[in-house]
């Protein structure tokens, strides 16, 4: 790793072969940029890529139920120190609807996660609960997990100024 500094600002800098790869500058992280704009900003020549994986060198068997890789959003207010009982939370998980290892299925779903608002003081974990899942083979489930339509809603459905059609077109 290189480090330069100039006027005001410092940097860490981690180099291949001369040419820079990484650059931390402040309280951002640059990958393939010598100037990130946000926490972490990425830049390849075909798009930059975040690849969140289970498994590794020893890699093990995937069993329905695990988690393959987890995106998740929380907020905090600076008065409830940051605990696992307050803050807003919602994730993006991918998870294996069966074994796999086996044939190409429907056994992976991507789910859109949203926990219910709850007190601090409740003492509860705020959970996050499937409010959207997208299951391989492109059906999508609102309410449900694990869709066996196109399109299926639990629960109750309005349409506010929009039409709807069912049928075959």
């Amino acid at each position: 790793a290189d480090s330069s500094s100039s006027v005001g600002t410092s940097s860490i800098i981690f180099r291949t072969n001369g040419a820079e790869k990484v650059r931390i500058k402040e309280d951002k992280v640059g990958i393939g940029t010598d100037n990130p704009a946000t926490q972490l900003e990425i830049h390849g020549d075909s798009g930059g890529t975040i690849r969140l994986a289970k498994g590794g060198a020893n890699r093990t068997t995937i069993l329905a139920g695990d988690t393959l890789g987890k995106i998740e959003f929380r907020s905090y207010d600076a008065s409830l120190n940051h605990t696992s009982f307050n803050g807003t939370y919602a994730q993006i998980e991918t998870v294996a609807v069966d074994d796999l290892g086996g044939l190409p299925g429907e056994n992976v779903r991507l789910d859109f996660k949203i926990a219910d608002s709850d007190e601090p003081s409740s003492g509860k974990v705020i959970t996050p609960l499937p409010a959207l899942s997208i299951v391989q083979g492109g059906k999508v489930g609102i309410g449900l997990t694990l869709p066996s339509t196109k399109l299926q809603v639990n629960g109750t459905s309005t349409f506010i100024n929009g039409d709807m059609s069912l049928g075959t077109t």
